[in-house]
């Protein structure tokens, strides 16, 4: 049973699924049952990359809504951290490019892996924040920083997709994600 907005909590993923063109795009590049992710930032608001728009701050979307996970209690994560990542991010378009390419990894990442972002990309980048900041780590949000945070929570054991370009994430991969367990009523 999917939980009521108020059982929520800032940190939140919510996973989507969408029932129109673009979610059926998404659903035959990415194979997952899932076509969208956002983050809940508290008061009815959630950070996104939202297709056709770009990243920003949205009021919190129910419909379609079908899953939400957190990380567990003992994975280490600062949305103070994550936010600073959303923040920063503003602006940026929804990488239409990014996620056809997103299942060949040969293709990922390169100069223009930050200039644009698609919706799990965005989230993946944002949750390593987090959990980095919470480390001790404070990284810059700068053009280019999310490579090494990626390696050196790694390296560490707190990367929530071992490694994986951000790039390469697809919404669906939060459902399976180890670090994350699901919001229930």
């Amino acid at each position: 049973m999917l939980p009521a907005p108020e059982d929520l909590r800032p940190g939140d993923f919510l996973l989507y699924r969408g029932k129109g063109p673009a979610s059926l795009v998404i659903k035959a590049v990415t194979a997952s049952v899932y076509t969208h992710v956002e983050q809940y930032d508290g008061g009815a608001m959630s950070w996104a990359s939202r297709d056709g728009i770009g990243v920003d701050r949205y009021p919190l979307r129910y419909d379609d809504l079908a899953l939400a996970v957190r990380f567990r209690e003992s994975v280490p994560f600062s949305m103070a951290g994550a936010r600073r990542y959303w923040v920063a991010s503003i602006g940026k378009g929804y990488d239409w490019i990014g996620l056809a390419i997103s299942r060949v990894p040969r293709w990922q990442g390169g100069a223009r892996e930050e200039d644009k972002e698609f919706c799990s990309e965005a989230a993946t980048r944002a949750a390593r924040f987090g959990i980095a900041e919470k480390l001790g780590l404070r990284y810059s949000v700068a053009k280019g920083m999310s490579g090494q945070v990626r390696d050196t929570l790694k390296a560490m054991g707190y990367d929530p997709f071992n490694g994986k370009n951000a790039d390469g994430v697809y919404p669906g991969m939060f459902a399976d994600c180890p670090f994350l367990e699901e919001v229930t009523r």
